[in-house]
Parts: structure tokens; sequence; C-alpha cells
């Protein structure tokens, strides 16, 4: 199902996605419910893939069920018995809010229990050193030329870097139009964000001479491109690009092959450039209290608590700092266990 962006950020349903997608005994419901989601701001794209793959499963084993019974939740729960807790979690969550619209709708359905999965894995972030900085950008520079893709060294070097110097998700910097990139200003006008809610960045002097060169290479190699990072055709990557490239590039170095616990992702850059600007305003003596709606805005945050996630991280990564970080009032730090809105 693809979904239309107008450039205020909103969405519509092309015609051609209304057509019977959805075929199971109550796709009519999942289509409903989508267009609830996708109409009260949120970007529902991987969530309607996930029900995509629950209405063919409904389809093949349970044709004559009108309804989300518990045999077809138990069906769903136990398709894939191998894959990760978290996995499991990112599968059932959008049954489980379809079962609970389809309740409040006056539809019976039966609603996947919370407790489901018992043990979700908490992801632990990485904040990179310099070290290995130095080691990943060196190997995205050393991108050699791809027989299928000749754009993809220059992609790779300038999206990497857009990612960490800005502070940007990974979907943020994927998404980015043409329009969406002032070579004049250097600003940034971040449209596709969590929510729907646009903000604007500004990338630093550097930065913007590196974009400039690099878009005015992509204008002669791709001309005509609507996305800023752009496929051979001018498109956008998949959201899984952006990880495959990173582990290609990562996970030889000698510096990954050091890291214990969780390996770490393209979103662990954001990580690492919030810590690091945060990290700096200490060590400069600036007053957190005043400048912590700013970084919350910057980074997109939608509440509070997604930013208090960074400022108990750095003392956590630059130890030395803790007795400064005592002085912040703690009433802008309460407990934040997930990282997943950050």
């Amino acid at each position: 199902m693809e979904i239309s962006l107008h450039r205020d950020g909103s969405s519509n349903w092309k015609e051609k996605d209304m057509n019977p997608e959805f075929t199971c005994g109550f796709a009519t419901i999942i289509k409903e419910f989508i267009e609830v989601k996708i109409a009260s701001g949120h970007p529902y794209d991987s969530s309607t893939a996930i029900l995509r793959r629950f209405d063919r499963m409904v389809k093949e084993r349970f044709p004559a069920s009108s309804t989300i019974t518990q045999e077809i939740s138990d069906a769903w729960i136990t398709m894939n018995p191998d894959e990760s807790p978290n996995t499991l979690l990112r599968r059932i969550t959008p049954v489980r809010q379809l079962a609970k619209y389809m309740n409040a709708a006056g539809i019976q359905a039966y609603i996947i229990p919370g407790h489901i999965p018992e043990k979700y894995i908490q992801y632990e972030a990485h904040i990179f050193t310099g070290r290995e900085l130095k080691a990943f950008f060196s190997a995205i520079d050393g991108c050699g030329a791809s027989k299928t893709n000749p754009l993809l060294p220059y992609v790779v070097t300038v999206y990497f870097r857009m990612v960490f110097f800005c502070g940007m998700r990974g979907s943020e910097a994927r998404c980015l139009s043409v329009d969406d990139v002032n070579l004049e200003t250097g600003r940034i006008t971040i449209r596709a964000s969590k929510g729907w809610k646009a903000r604007t960045v500004f990338m630093s002097e550097d930065l913007l001479k590196t974009c400039c060169l690099y878009d005015g290479l992509m204008s002669k190699l791709c001309p005509g491109r609507t996305a800023f990072f752009p496929k051979p055709n001018g498109q956008f990557y998949s959201r899984r690009m952006p990880d495959q490239w990173f582990h290609k590039f990562w996970d030889p170095l000698p510096e990954a092959k050091c890291i214990s616990g969780n390996p770490p992702r393209v979103h662990d850059l954001r990580h690492t450039y919030a810590t690091t600007r945060i990290n700096e305003w200490v060590k400069e003596g600036k007053d957190l209290n005043v400048l912590y709606p700013y970084i919350s805005e910057y980074m997109g945050h939608s509440q509070y608590a997604s930013t208090d996630y960074y400022l108990q991280l750095v003392p956590a990564f630059y130890p030395e700092l803790n007795h400064r970080m005592r002085s912040v009032d703690e009433s802008i730090l309460p407990e934040v266990t997930d990282d997943e809105e950050s």
C-alpha cells in the first residue's frame, strides 16, 4: 500500500490502494482503522504492512471469520516461532490496536493480552567514540563504485554525515526531498518525522559545503531527481536500505568487534549527536534548564520524556561530568526506561 504525501505533511490514500488489497472477512474495518490512524497524523506505513500480512493469514487460514478471534490471534502470535520478543511485539501491536478499535466500533473482537510477549529486550544506546566515528566515516568514504547503483558512493557519504551532524532520525534523512534542503541558507525542513511533526534544522557551514558539492554532482548524474538521496531512478530508498549500508561498512571494522551487548544501529548516530551536544554545553558551563527546550525541539521530540533519555545518557558516557549534572533541576528528569520515542 502506498500513501501519497502532501507537502504540508498530510496524507491521503491513492485511489488504487482502496481496491481490494485487504480481502479477509473483516477487510473493510481494517481499511477504516488504517484511514483513522493516518487521518490522526500517524505515519502508519510499517503497521499497514503488518496488517496486510495479518489479512493474508486470516484469508488463507480463517476465510469464514468476520472478526478477530482468540484462535486467529494465537495463530498470528505463533506464526514465526523463532523471532525475537521485540519483533513479535512490533507484529502484535497493530493487531492489538485493531481489535480495540473493532470493539469500540461495536464489533466483538479478541484483544491480545498486554503481557504478550512476556519479555521485551530493552535496547541500550551505543554512543560512538571519536575513534569509532573516524573509522566509520573513513569506511564509507572508501565506498567503491557499484555497477547497479553508480550513485551509492556519493549518497552514503553525505547521508550518514547528515544523520550524525544534524541529529536526525535515519528515516528523516532518507525521506528528504530536493525541495526540503535549502542549499543557500543551510535550512533543512523535516516533514516525514514521527507523528508528522514538521520541524527545521540548520546545517553547519562544513556540512553545507559538502551538500552543495554533492547536489551539484547529483544534478548531473540524476537530473530531475525527487529525493535528496536518490536511487538511480530519482526516487526514495526503502526504509531498510540505510541499515544495510550501515552494517556493510561498520560490521567489518576492528572497532565493531570490540563492542559487547547490543550491536550499534544507524539510530545510535543520533544518540551520539545528542549526548555529545549536551556534553559540550555542560563543559561550556551552559544552563541546561534554559537549553533543554531547544534540544527537545531540535530533536523533534513530542514530549520531554524523550529528551530526558539523553540527559540520563550523558553522565553514563561522560562520568567526569556527574558532579556538574547534579545542578540540573531534578524536576525535569523523571525516570525513563525506553528510548523508543527518541
